[in-house]
């Protein structure tokens, strides 16, 4: 008999405060991300919710589409100024809500994404008394094999507490002073003002709602034998539930997708290592708060299907799932099996290659496959496609490695070397090797001598909106180090101007019309126009003289194709930018070099690029019309150009070649490097 969850099971009620008899069919035409379809309710009452007390918001409603993402949002209010936001599922019994602050009014407003009508019948407020004891968990043991596998699949779970020895972590978490993860400075977490999101950047608050600290603090616990931290720890815990449980959003990332995931993973972990050492009223408390979250995961409203977070969703709720035997939750772990299988076969092109852009992500990812394999092969489920997945995976990820064993900085990535993942990629690179499908291509030369060998990395795809920067058409080219290559990845802080930049056309190798970018409006340069993106043509026939093409139509009116031909022999690339429009423009195509290099213009065609004393290449210019060179280096007026940036480092000044036709319909340019030994 399956277990059928209902609110009563969780919580005593109180009074019923309200029930709000709504009766409106909405309908939602297109795709229009987030739109405010309409205001459900607005009451003033100074008594309606009392601060410090837990309420149920039961909203009852039906949709037409089962994937349509449906979102409730409540608002509190004091002297109409919004005080606090909660996200509500419909039909969902997690709808708990904690208020914080006075407030005198509220509102309650419905979001929907895709195409759907919704109808919401009624909303039901009820006051919880309280929250009824839990169990579960009692007879996980990390040792489980299984355990351990599923734990390895998440490979977020930070233990790197920094180089700080042992007996000042120890002496630190005594005194509430907790290291959050590397790259972050030990802090108080139990002062606000740690968890203030105007305060805060994004990956700092990501790695604190997420409790990325959780198994770095129990391996500590476990090796000094100082159970004095599981109190000290569990008060981090607690002060998290009691101020921003449930799903208050004026918390930074509390509820993010991620976070969420995190957490719960985390949060499981700590409960099977120091659950004994907890009395019954932390064991609830903290019990309650992971199913609450786990089931939250699982909701339609709030999981990202199709996205590497979806993923780690996936990941924890599996965990959750398995740790507590199929208690407290509607859902089976055949479920979650099946939404991973679809997101292996979503996310991953038939050649291997995450849609997602990233490198350093296609890496993650290849991770959690192979630990999941081990999962999948103890359940005794099929694993054919998933294991010839894996070895395209391995392949694309030693295919694009630099001679420098280092992954360019395509999209978010960071550099993420092959000693990293020497475990995993065990084959040689192929000289020559194209994925149409998904819009790579890798040309070497000289492969034999290593560093000094010679590679190009082409890359024109929009295979996903994740990841994505503004890099169509764009070229990576090494020998003897970088030569060509690209801003990089400067986080997710996306307020930074360095990361709008990162993001930007104007950080990569490609064009410019009209001096304005790809989607300038937003920090992420979206417009989903996934098929304007994508490699036309190729040749490899000639290992010693092969090509590329990529086209855009990404640009309104504005269509660019650029041909790459590399003459092998001559050590010669030729890249051929074809840009036509029935419309006058200006047009800029951008060189980003590395940092360590230097141009110096020859005339009106030809740039010499020199590292220290020596010449590592020769530009020619060849154009059916006049252009004009600009060399320009770390510009920050009137926008940010020749910049190499990464995350929690200061951005480095290098030089970009702008080069600029000014009122023209179409154009014609081949740039030809000539590569010096």
């Amino acid at each position: 008999m399956s277990l059928i969850l209902n609110k009563e099971m969780f919580y005593q009620f109180g009074r019923n405060i309200t029930n709000l008899e709504i009766n409106q069919n909405i309908e939602k035409q297109g795709l229009i991300i987030n739109t405010n379809r309409s205001i459900l309710y607005k009451k003033s009452n100074t008594n309606f919710f009392v601060k410090d007390k837990y309420y149920f918001i039961d909203v009852k409603g039906k949709c037409n589409r089962k994937y349509a993402k449906i979102v409730v949002k409540l608002y509190t209010y004091l002297d109409d100024k919004v005080q606090e936001e909660f996200i509500l599922g419909v039909n969902s019994i997690y709808n708990i809500i904690k208020i914080h602050n006075e407030c005198n009014s509220f509102r309650i407003d419905l979001f929907i994404s895709g195409d759907a009508k919704v109808y919401i019948d009624n909303v039901n407020i009820q006051e919880i008394k309280k929250i009824k004891q839990l169990e579960g968990l009692e007879n996980i043991k990390l040792k489980d094999k299984f355990i351990e596998d599923i734990f390895a699949s998440f490979n977020l779970l930070s233990r790197n507490l920094g180089k700080n020895s042992k007996e000042k972590l120890v002496a630190n978490a005594l005194n509430d002073i907790w290291f959050i993860r590397n790259n972050y400075e030990e802090i108080n977490v139990l002062d606000k003002d740690s968890w203030d999101n105007e305060k805060n950047n994004r990956s700092y608050l990501l790695s604190l709602m997420g409790f990325y600290n959780c198994v770095g603090y129990c391996d500590l616990i476990r090796e000094t034998k100082d159970d004095r931290i599981i109190k000290h720890y569990f008060k981090i815990i607690e002060y998290f539930i009691d101020n921003y449980g449930y799903t208050s959003q004026f918390n930074g990332l509390a509820y993010n997708d991620m976070a969420v995931a995190s957490r719960v993973f985390n949060w499981i972990y700590f409960y099977i290592c120091f659950g004994n050492k907890l009395d019954d009223k932390q064991k609830n408390k903290l019990l309650s708060a992971i199913i609450y979250n786990a089931n939250l995961l699982m909701e339609d409203h709030f999981n990202s299907r199709g996205t590497n977070h979806g993923l780690y969703q996936d990941i924890g709720s599996f965990t959750f799932l398995y740790c507590f035997k199929n208690k407290y939750s509607n859902y089976k772990i055949d479920d979650i099996v099946k939404n991973m299988e679809n997101y292996f076969n979503f996310a991953i092109t038939d050649e291997g290659i995450l849609k997602e852009h990233s490198p350093i992500y296609q890496m993650l990812i290849l991770k959690n496959m192979i630990y999941i394999l081990r999962v999948y092969e103890k359940m005794g489920i099929d694993l054919k496609s998933m294991k010839n997945k894996i070895e395209k995976m391995k392949s694309y990820c030693t295919n694009i490695l630099m001679p420098n064993d280092l992954f360019p900085r395509v999209s978010d990535t960071g550099n993420l070397s092959f000693n990293e993942v020497e475990d995993i990629l065990t084959t040689k690179p192929k000289e020559n090797v194209i994925y149409p499908k998904s819009g790579y291509a890798v040309f070497r030369n000289n492969i034999d001598k290593k560093e000094k060998s010679t590679y190009v990395f082409f890359y024109n795809a929009y295979n996903s909106f994740y990841h994505k920067h503004s890099d169509e058409n764009g070229i990576i080219i090494y020998k003897n180090g970088e030569i060509i290559t690209e801003a990089g990845a400067n986080g997710y802080q996306y307020t930074d101007h360095y990361t709008k930049y990162a993001y930007s056309s104007w950080a990569h190798n490609t064009l410019i019309v009209n001096d304005k970018g790809l989607v300038e409006d937003k920090v992420i340069p979206n417009d989903y126009n996934y098929t304007a993106t994508y490699i036309d043509d190729y040749n490899i026939d000639n290992q010693f003289n092969v090509s590329v093409t990529g086209v855009t139509d990404r640009y309104k009116n504005v269509k660019f194709v650029r041909k790459v031909n590399y003459l092998k022999k001559k050590e010669k690339i030729i890249v051929s930018d074809n840009v036509t429009s029935l419309n006058v423009n200006n047009y800029s195509i951008l060189w980003n070099l590395a940092a360590d290099l230097v141009p110096l213009q020859k005339g009106k065609s030809k740039i010499e690029i020199y590292r220290g004393d020596k010449r590592v290449a020769l530009i020619k210019l060849k154009a059916n019309a006049k252009f004009n060179i600009n060399l320009i280096k770390g510009q920050k007026e009137p926008r940010l150009l020749g910049w190499i940036v990464n995350v929690n480092n200061d951005p480095i000044p290098t030089y970009v070649i702008k080069i600029d036709f000014i009122n023209k319909k179409n154009i014609k340019l081949d740039t030809i490097f000539l590569l010096d030994d």
